[in-house]
């Protein structure tokens, strides 16, 4: 009877213990007060990841599949990007903007750096963030010190108020007034320029990504993939992604450098001229427009 009595009290005990844990830990993310590790960012580099209101979505290019990533912006956020974290070089982080101040991700809550970066457009890599402004055609750099300093006037702008990098600092633009995409150093001087077709012509929004040998947009004519072919970066819808997307985020880049996509069929038995004409096939049946059905050895 007194080991029952006993028990029921170490029972009432750990119950009562057990509630005001709970009550701690739900005071602790009421109040905003993360725990260590609980929303630790895991960010994966061949993904890529845009805004949806205060969310996060996370899109893996090899599935084409996406769905919410496990933290949200702050609210009242715009703007999201991917750059190495100033206090630890080796390690990526999160970036967005709240009324044009920077705050960061730091593994367990945002962080305002108290820094002005002037508008909402970024992407980062090597030692600096890049800021696009896109109505006024300006590029701000933040180097993590203070606020963000003019770089460079473009002499206009039109096209995705985005920003992408590569690990050296360089910086992309996606001109779809210019019909190009243009890569620039640390220093705003212009290092390559990729032509472009496909793309209607942008004044605001939208959000820009290189995965893969695959450029991803987001413009007024919506979601838009680009492959290397012919000598150009060519363009053309798809149903893979929401047009809903905005403002992307991705890693910086080792390189940009588009592979032409080969448009030839691997087929070792025929003979093409000007690229895609065949001259001749050898046994082989052949189907001329869907409709004739042509068993011979040449043409």
């Amino acid at each position: 009877y007194r080991f029952r009595i006993f028990f029921f009290l170490s029972f009432i005990h750990i119950f009562v213990k057990m509630k005001s844990i709970l009550k701690l830990f739900i005071f602790m993310l009421v109040s905003g007060v993360m725990i260590p590790g609980l929303f630790a960012q895991n960010i994966n580099c061949d993904h890529i990841y845009w805004m949806d209101g205060d969310k996060i979505s996370d899109f893996d290019p090899a599935t084409k599949t996406y769905k919410n990533y496990s933290f949200g912006c702050p609210s009242g956020s715009s703007g999201l990007a991917i750059a190495p974290d100033f206090k630890k070089k080796d390690k990526l982080t999160f970036y967005t903007t709240v009324g044009s101040y920077l705050h960061y991700f730091d593994g367990t809550k945002w962080v305002n750096t108290n820094h002005n970066v002037n508008t909402v457009n970024m992407g980062g890599g090597g030692d600096f963030i890049y800021i696009l402004d896109g109505i006024g055609s300006r590029v701000y750099r933040y180097d993590g010190k203070g606020d963000a300093t003019l770089l460079i006037e473009l002499e206009s702008f039109a096209g995705p108020y985005d920003i992408v990098c590569d690990k050296k600092g360089n910086f992309y633009l996606l001109h779809t007034k210019l019909n190009k995409l243009i890569q620039y150093d640390p220093n705003g001087k212009i290092l390559k320029e990729f032509e472009v077709s496909g793309l209607s012509n942008q004044s605001s929004g939208g959000g820009f990504a290189f995965r893969d040998n695959v450029v991803y947009a987001n413009v007024s004519g919506g979601s838009m993939i680009g492959e290397f072919r012919n000598g150009k970066i060519m363009f053309s819808a798809t149903t893979t992604l929401p047009n809903t997307m905005n403002d992307f985020a991705s890693c910086p880049l080792d390189v940009f450098e588009p592979i032409e996509k080969d448009t030839t069929p691997v087929i070792t038995d025929v003979v093409f001229a000007d690229n895609n004409i065949p001259l001749s096939i050898k046994d082989r049946e052949v189907k001329l427009q869907s409709t004739i059905i042509v068993n011979t050895t040449e043409f």
